[in-house]
């Protein structure tokens, strides 16, 4: 193998790692399916209901994300994002009355 192609797969390695790295800290995945079991999305979310979004990524592997409680005050809740229906995303939530089993109180 030249230089030349060592160079060439290594950049297309360090794209690869950092396209995964990214998606991982913002906290996104692009999808080309997106169902979320409670109707949210994280502009209305129903906070009230525990919920489970699934699809299935651009790269056609199946996803499955459940909201549940970080704490007795917050919930980590997962919504499709109707701005952007190629895309699940999550928040934290403050629950003023609590958090139980997935959903505020």
């Amino acid at each position: 193998m030249e230089t030349r192609d060592k160079v060439i797969l290594g950049l297309i390695i360090v794209a690869v790692f950092s396209v995964a790295f990214m998606a991982g800290l913002t906290g996104r995945a692009v999808t080309t399916s997106c169902k979320d079991s409670d109707n949210g999305d994280l502009n209305i979310n129903e906070i009230y209901d525990k919920g489970t979004v699934s699809g299935t990524s651009e790269n056609e592997l199946s996803f499955e994300r459940t909201d549940y409680c970080v704490s007795e005050n917050y919930l980590k809740e997962y919504g499709c994002n109707s701005e952007r229906p190629a895309k699940y995303e999550s928040r934290l939530v403050i629950c003023e009355t609590g958090c139980l089993d997935g959903a505020c109180v």
